[in-house]
């Protein structure tokens, strides 16, 4: 008789974390905030529970006790997130136009600069809506305030490198900020389409730059 062999049977491999598999905390942190924001772009985020996040993270759903203490933690450590992602493509995008001004000097089009705040502005605003539901929920509104203006100067130095002086550029700045709580905020009340909404800052946004 054969023998029974007693080698186990491979397991089967996942591109996501075992629940059972112990993690290191930054390792699960960084899972939880990156499925976090893949969720949101599915799911409202009044809908959203912590198995979801686990699942979709695939570590335990007690990590987020263990790191967050509480989902607005979590929630507000996404908007930490989000904020970055939101600056590391804004500067990738400016970068490439820096370059093409060093290959063959010419201005940066109105269309390019806008090109580069529609790249980013479905980011910020999923930021705008979450940062919104914490302050609602009771999350004090000073706790956005530091990764806010960490944005907003960097966003500063994206328009100084352009060519714009420091006055104009926090003008600018602040500007497209506003326009973009704006649409976040109100425009949702008056049933306007995204089609509608691009087409009419498309139109304010030259203005400002022409200014």
């Amino acid at each position: 008789m054969v023998p029974k062999s007693t080698k186990k049977p491979a397991a089967n491999k996942s591109s996501r974390l075992s629940p059972k598999i112990r993690t290191s905390k930054a390792d699960a942190k960084q899972a939880l905030i990156k499925a976090t924001i893949k969720i949101l772009d599915t799911q409202p985020i009044t809908e959203i529970t912590v198995q979801d996040i686990s699942e979709e993270a695939g570590v335990n759903y007690t990590y987020i006790n263990r790191y967050f203490k509480t989902n607005l933690n979590l929630f507000a450590e996404v908007t930490d997130a989000l904020a970055d992602i939101v600056k590391d493509k804004s500067f990738d995008a400016i970068n490439k136009y820096i370059r093409k001004q060093k290959a063959s000097p010419t201005n940066i089009s109105v269309v390019e600069l806008d090109q580069t705040r529609l790249t980013t502005l479905p980011i910020a605003m999923k930021r705008l809506w979450l940062v919104q539901y914490l302050v609602s929920s009771g999350v004090p509104a000073d706790r956005f305030v530091a990764k806010s203006k960490e944005s907003f100067e960097s966003a500063v130095a994206i328009a100084e490198q352009l060519g714009f002086d420091r006055e104009t550029a926090r003008a600018r700045i602040i500007y497209f900020i506003t326009m973009t709580w704006i649409e976040a905020s109100l425009t949702p009340f008056f049933g306007f389409t995204s089609e509608e909404i691009n087409k009419s800052f498309a139109l304010t946004f030259t203005d400002a730059i022409r200014k």
